[in-house]
């Protein structure tokens, strides 16, 4: 109904962040074909609506040096990396409560050096996204609605033409208790996967493209290197690297790391 009404009131170019943004949100959330096939059509329609720039100047998002990429820095990366994929080598209780308890330790630990490493980058993005946060969404949204049409695109080649079924990385999600997989998916993940993925990674990596594929199909790996087979492992990577490639893009523009922790949440909520 909003659309409609912005629609009629030929207000189209000066509230293309709102209707992208409804468009996004009863795309992922509508079960109906009709509504998903008209928000597809509003999606790709207002990508090319050209803004008014007489009536609305439109604010740039701030210019912001790269991460630090000292050698302090990239070892603090790199102490980061490995201290996230010792998770690898914990040790498996026969309790399932034991198991909790060691896991919500590591993932605490995780989150507090993952922040001590990067906290002065945090503190000058927080500031800097409070302060432009309407530029910061204007310039994210038209971004992702091309990266949404791309993921559900490719996961329903991967489900429904490719007979994939359900991720295995989002089954172990849904197997968890709400109490643990939603703080997890939420809050953490978009933290600590966003200061290592991107964050961390472009410490190591100082050419754009090389740190957009690497961060992409590292991300897609993470997600799906517990698949049965090779083929799961492949083909289900390429939706997860998707993404994770868009928020390593993303993060080349704004070099501001809580744009992506924003993106990464709202999309989890999403799944969620």
């Amino acid at each position: 109904c909003l659309i409609f009404v912005v629609a009629l009131k030929d207000s189209l170019s000066t509230k293309k962040g709102l209707v992208l943004g409804l468009s996004i949100a009863t795309l992922l959330l509508s079960d109906n074909t009709l509504a998903i096939i008209l928000m597809i059509a509003n999606i790709i329609v207002i990508s090319k609506v050209k803004k008014d720039d007489v009536r609305h100047e439109k604010k740039e998002i701030p210019t912001l040096d790269r991460v630090d990429t000292s050698d302090k820095s990239v070892l603090g990366g790199i102490l980061c990396l490995v201290i996230y994929f010792s998770q690898m080598f914990l040790p498996v209780s026969a309790s399932k409560t034991t198991s909790y308890i060691i896991s919500i330790l590591f993932y605490i630990i995780v989150l507090v050096v993952c922040i001590l490493m990067f906290k002065d980058n945090l503190k000058r993005d927080i500031k800097l996204l409070k302060e432009n946060f309407k530029a910061y969404i204007s310039f994210l949204l038209p971004k992702l609605g091309i990266m949404y049409l791309s993921y559900i695109i490719t996961s329903v080649i991967c489900v429904y033409v490719l007979n994939q079924g359900v991720s295995v990385n989002q089954q172990a999600v849904e197997s968890l208790p709400l109490y643990v997989s939603f703080p997890l998916a939420v809050f953490w993940a978009p933290i600590v996967e966003e200061i290592l993925f991107r964050g961390c990674l472009r410490r190591l990596i100082k050419n754009d493209k090389i740190f957009i594929v690497m961060s992409g199909l590292i991300f897609g790996l993470l997600h799906t290197m517990y698949e049965p087979t090779l083929f799961g492992v492949v083909t289900m990577m390429i939706p997860y690297g998707l993404l994770g490639g868009f928020f390593a893009y993303f993060y080349v523009k704004t070099n501001n790391i809580t744009t992506n922790m924003m993106c990464h949440c709202f999309h989890n909520t999403v799944v969620m």
